[in-house]
C-alpha cells in the first residue's frame, strides 16, 4: 500500500511539470535547433519579439517568483544572453464560456473567445511545461500571452526556482 501511495504521489508531481527542470532554452546541445517549434498562427518574428520583451523585463525590472506573494527576483542582465532553442509554442483552443460557466457562474457575464485554457485542471491564459520546454497559450491570446511564459523559461535557464510561477 505504501509503494502504491508513493507511485501516485510521484505521478501527480510529474504531471504538474514542476520537477527536474531541464535548461533547454540555453543548453549548448540545443544550439542547432530552431528557436521555436511554432504550433500557432503567430509568425516566428512575433514569437521572437515576445522573447525579446521577456528578456528585457527580466534584465531591467525582474519578475515576481511566486503567484502567491510579491517576491521579486530583481533585475538580472544575464537574461539578455538566454536564447530560445527548441521552445515549442502551442496554440490551444479557448475553453468555451458555456463550459466555464459550469465551473464558475461568474463566467456568465463573459463572451467567447474566453482567452482561457485549462492547465493542470485550472483556468489560465497560458502555461508552461518547463520539462518539455513547451508553452501553451489560449488561441485568442497568441502571441501576446507568450511573454510571461517565456520569462519562466528564461528564469529556469538562469537557475531560478520557477515552480510557483
Amino acid at each position: 500500500m505504501k509503494s502504491l501511495r508513493s507511485l501516485v504521489v510521484l505521478l501527480a508531481v510529474g504531471m504538474t511539470g514542476c520537477t527536474a527542470f531541464n535548461q533547454h532554452a540555453n543548453d549548448p546541445g540545443f544550439g542547432d535547433k530552431a528557436a521555436f517549434i511554432n504550433q500557432t498562427p503567430a509568425t516566428e518574428a512575433q514569437l521572437q519579439e515576445q522573447w525579446n520583451l521577456a528578456q528585457q523585463q527580466i534584465a531591467t525590472s525582474g519578475v515576481s517568483l511566486s503567484i502567491f506573494a510579491n517576491s521579486p527576483s530583481g533585475a538580472d542582465a544575464r537574461a539578455l544572453n538566454v536564447a530560445p532553442h527548441g521552445v515549442t509554442v502551442v496554440s490551444v483552443p479557448d475553453v468555451p464560456i458555456a463550459e466555464l460557466v459550469t465551473r464558475d457562474p461568474r463566467w456568465a457575464s463573459h463572451s467567447d473567445p474566453s482567452g482561457t485554457i485549462l492547465c493542470s485542471g485550472r483556468t489560465a491564459h497560458s502555461c508552461t511545461d518547463v520539462n518539455a520546454n513547451t508553452v501553451y497559450v489560449a488561441a485568442s491570446l497568441v502571441p501576446g500571452a507568450c511573454q510571461y511564459e517565456f520569462e519562466i523559461i528564461i528564469l529556469n535557464a538562469l537557475g531560478y526556482d520557477v515552480r510557483l510561477m
